[in-house]
């Protein structure tokens, strides 16, 4: 695995536009996704930092549901190997 962030990742580059779909909620940290395309089935995270471009970070209150497809951004795989994505 690449310690760049930028570098490919089993095809997947630095901002490839991915769509995924929201299957859980990890408290106040964020949603778990599956990813639909370009790589089915890949399990990402998004971070609460990254599900919104606006000022005030997103609360779980305003989380998008389960089951929500989201298209959204490849930032990188973490050093435990868990995908980064980014809205």
């Amino acid at each position: 695995m690449s310690e760049n962030p930028t570098e490919p990742y089993d095809g997947l580059e630095f901002l490839q536009p991915v769509r995924c779909v929201v299957t859980g909620h990890r408290d106040r940290f964020g949603v778990e996704v599956e990813m639909l395309s370009p790589q089915p089935g890949r399990a990402a995270f998004i971070d609460f930092i990254n599900l919104t471009d606006e000022r005030e970070h997103v609360t779980p209150d305003r989380f998008p549901p389960i089951g929500t497809v989201l298209d959204a951004l490849f930032l990188a795989v973490m050093p435990n190997t868990e995908v980064r994505l980014s809205l």
